[in-house]
C-alpha cells in the first residue's frame, strides 16, 4: 500500500536545569498508570502521519513552554485566561490537554521554533550514535560481495538504513518548518507594520491589535478546520 515500515525509537527527556522542570514533570507524567516520574519518553516514529508522529511534536511542545503556555495549557480557564493559543469556544484547557501527549497544535512561533530546533537537536544525537553515515550505508549496500543477498549482514545494514532515512526525513521536516515560520514571522510584521500606517493615516496613534489576522487566528482556523490535513 505505499507504507513504509522504517521505525526509529526517539528519546525525549526534560531539562532538569529547566527553572519549570517541577511543573513540566507533573505534567510530563500527568495520566500515566505506574506515575514513575522518569524524566524520559521514548517514542517509534516512521515517515507517517500516525499517533506516534502526533505523539512526538506534543512532547516537543511541552518540553519547550514557558511560564505563560505551560500554565495555560495546565489549568482551567477563567475568566481572565482565555488563552491565545486555542480558540476561545474549546472546553477548560485541563480537559483539552489532558497531559503532554494531547497538544495537537502550535502554541506559539516561539513555541513551535523551539519544538523544531530540540527535535533537531535529538536527530543529531541519535545519529551521532550510529558508526557509519547514511551515505557511507547506501555506499556498503552496493557491494554485494561484503554484503550478500539474503544474508544477515546485509539486512541489518538494511535496517539501520532504514532507520537513518526516518531521522533524516524528521530533520527536514524540522528545517523547513523553520524557515516556514521566518516566513510567517515575516508576514506577520509587515502586517502588523501595514496596520500601524492605516492608524496613523486616520490620525490615529495605536497599534491595531484588534485585527484579526496573524498567527493565533491561523492556528485558531487550523484547529476549527480539522479535516485530516496533517498540521503537526
Amino acid at each position: 500500500d505505499g507504507f513504509c515500515p522504517n521505525e526509529v525509537p526517539m528519546e525525549l527527556s526534560l531539562a532538569p536545569e529547566d527553572p519549570l522542570f517541577p511543573q513540566k514533570l507533573e505534567f510530563w507524567v500527568r495520566g500515566e498508570v505506574n506515575m514513575s516520574k522518569s524524566n524520559t519518553k521514548r517514542v517509534r516514529v516512521c515517515v507517517a502521519n500516525n499517533e506516534n508522529t502526533r505523539l512526538l511534536f506534543s512532547l516537543l511542545r511541552a518540553m519547550n513552554c514557558n511560564h505563560e503556555e505551560l500554565r495555560a495549557i495546565t489549568t482551567p480557564v477563567t475568566s481572565d485566561m482565555r488563552t491565545l493559543f486555542v480558540p476561545e469556544h474549546r472546553g477548560a484547557l485541563a480537559s483539552y490537554y489532558r497531559s503532554c501527549r494531547d497538544i495537537r497544535h502550535p502554541l506559539s512561533l516561539r513555541n513551535e521554533r523551539g519544538a523544531m530546533v530540540t527535535l533537531l537537536q535529538i536527530i543529531s544525537s541519535a545519529l551521532g550514535q550510529y558508526p557509519t553515515s547514511l551515505v557511507q550505508d547506501k555506499a556498503d549496500l552496493l557491494d554485494e560481495r561484503a554484503y550478500p543477498r539474503y544474508s544477515n549482514k546485509r539486512h541489518a545494514k538494511i535496517q539501520v538504513r532504514g532507520e537513518k532515512e526516518v531521522l533524516h526525513h524528521y530533520a527536514r521536516w524540522a528545517r523547513t518548518a523553520l524557515d516556514v515560520m521566518d516566513v510567517i514571522e515575516q508576514e506577520l510584521k509587515e502586517e502588523q507594520q501595514r496596520g500601524i500606517e492605516v492608524q496613523l493615516g486616520r490620525g490615529v496613534v495605536a497599534d491595531d491589535s484588534s485585527r484579526s489576522c496573524g498567527y493565533d487566528y491561523i492556528v485558531r482556523r487550523m484547529e476549527e478546520e480539522e479535516t485530516g490535513v496533517h498540521h503537526t
